[in-house]
Parts: structure tokens; sequence; C-alpha cells
């Protein structure tokens, strides 16, 4: 059963713009128009698991208000639709979502390199899968296709850096601890010689 659409007249996009942050992101600012004569809490999600969404939870007041979400894509990021809900409860008490889709341009163009010497046109791409995630003392870094002496950076939501190492491999595992982590959301990135190769979502519980 679909959840009614919550009391939203309209959704609007007025400003997008790349941050200057150590990671790929980028700012977003949303007009939304109320249609009830009261604010209600909503949470806005990706459901495809697309991106970092910052706040992730705020009030819709009144009328047409905008607000201010920090959009963190996940993986190798080339550009286009990311697709959104609000998701609230309403005047009934019944849980309600409103989807919209947001246009966003490209992080950068991932990193394809030759990882089998054995076939030597084949080419893969960049992957990076991080488990257990949520973590709570560790986390495993199983990576693929990755160029020698890549760098692998963590990062918190305000950009502050928490830890890095090299990859002397081009795919391998290598363990990092996150026992002394904050409990929250982190932003793993890769990058080499070139610049920025994909980042993905770590959670600390």
């Amino acid at each position: 059963m679909e959840c009614p659409k919550c009391p939203i007249k309209e959704i609007g996009v007025k400003e997008l713009r790349v941050n200057d942050t150590k990671f790929c992101s980028f700012s977003l600012i949303l007009t939304v128009n109320n249609s009830l004569s009261s604010s209600f809490p909503v949470t806005v999600t990706s459901p495809n698991n697309e991106v970092i969404l910052d706040p992730s939870g705020f009030a819709i007041l009144p009328g047409n208000h905008s607000y201010l979400i920090t959009v963190i894509p996940i993986g190798t990021f080339n550009g286009g639709l990311v697709h959104l809900l609000l998701n609230g409860v309403t005047l009934e008490g019944q849980p309600c979502s409103t989807d919209f889709e947001v246009e966003l341009p490209a992080c950068r163009i991932s990193e394809v390199i030759k990882v089998n010497s054995d076939v030597p046109f084949k080419l893969t791409a960049a992957s990076l899968v991080l488990v257990p995630n949520p973590a709570q003392e560790y986390v495993v870094l199983n990576y693929q296709a990755m160029e020698l002496n890549s760098e692998v950076l963590v990062y918190d939501l305000t950009g502050r850096l928490l830890n890095s190492l090299t990859l002397t491999a081009t795919h391998g595992t290598t363990v990092l601890d996150v026992s002394d982590y904050p409990v929250g959301v982190y932003v793993v990135v890769v990058q080499n010689k070139n610049g920025w190769v994909m980042q993905q979502k770590l959670i600390k519980e």
C-alpha cells in the first residue's frame, strides 16, 4: 500500500552549487510550499542510496519557504537525476511521502585502470565496499581496480579529516579502526594523483 502524499503543494530547486569541500558535495536550496497552517516534521531520504543528505530531518513551515540541504554523492558519481523523498506524517497520523528529483552535475570522471595483466585490454571500474557498515570497532575496506598509491581519506560531515592511508596494491583489503569515532555518518574518499576517484558512506554505531 502506497503512502498518501504529504500536504505539500510544490517542491522546487532554488539553487544548486558545488561546495568547496575535501569531498564531493553540493549545497541544495529547496523551496517547499506547505499547504497546512502549521509546520510538520519531515525526513528527506534517498531511496536508491545514491547520496548522503545533511540534515536528513527538519520542520516544514507553513507557506512557501527555502531549506538548505548538503547533498553528498556516493560511489563514482558521474552526474544525473537523483530521486529523493520527503517523508512525514499527516494530520490524521498517517505516514506520507512526496517524491521529487534533482539534477546533479558530475563529481569527477572515475578512474578506470588495468588490473589483470593476462587480459591486457580488459578495463575494470574502481570499486570500494565497506564491511561491516554500520561499524562499531573496525571496518574492512574491500577495493578493486585502484591505482597504486591511491589515498583513502576519512572525513566527518563538517569536512574534518579523521584518518588517511595509502593503498599499496590495485586490489585487496585493509582494516580501518573506527573505535574512537563518535557515533554518526562519515565520508570515505579515494583519490589518486589525478584527483577524486570515488567516495562511500560509513556509519559508526
